[in-house]
């Protein structure tokens, strides 16, 4: 009986042995394709490893700028926003003063016009004042004021 249990400890010695090797073996296996893939296979071309980072750099700088020109545009489209706003209300604030603003009240379209594109306010005051579009008024040496638009 005792050979028998001497027998079965060679045995799991043995098989414990074998799979350090095999352990042994996997790892240099593994260590050599790490290697493989970190250096580069000549001078002049890049290693895998080398391939692969600049690969994810270019992916994350293209959602970086992409973040970053998103951002801009919003704050100029925010700035442009607030001055035509601005520019609305002073158009309308004009309108108002003069003799017409009560005609511009009652008409809500052509508030709604100036509001969006102020420099339409000198037509609409010549127009609601019973001048004709598209003839400004002569000026000192005969020549017609243009109309101003702001696109």
């Amino acid at each position: 009986m005792a050979n028998l249990i001497l027998s079965f400890l060679l045995l799991v010695n043995v098989l414990t042995l074998g799979v350090i090797l095999l352990a042994i073996f996997k790892l240099r296996a593994i260590k050599d394709q790490v290697k493989a893939f970190i250096t580069p296979v000549s001078p002049d071309s890049p290693s895998e490893f080398a391939k692969l980072t600049d690969s994810i750099s270019i992916v994350f700088s293209r959602a970086m700028a992409a973040q970053v020109k998103t951002t801009l545009m919003g704050i100029q489209s925010g700035q442009v926003r607030a001055q035509k706003a601005v520019e609305g209300d002073i158009a309308e604030g004009i309108a108002e003063s003069t003799p017409i603003g009560a005609a511009l009240t009652s008409i809500p379209a052509v508030r709604k016009a100036l509001r969006r594109n102020p420099g339409l306010i000198d037509i609409a005051m010549r127009v609601l004042s019973g001048g004709i579009p598209g003839q400004g008024k002569t000026g000192d040496n005969g020549s017609k004021e243009q109309a101003r638009f702001k696109l």
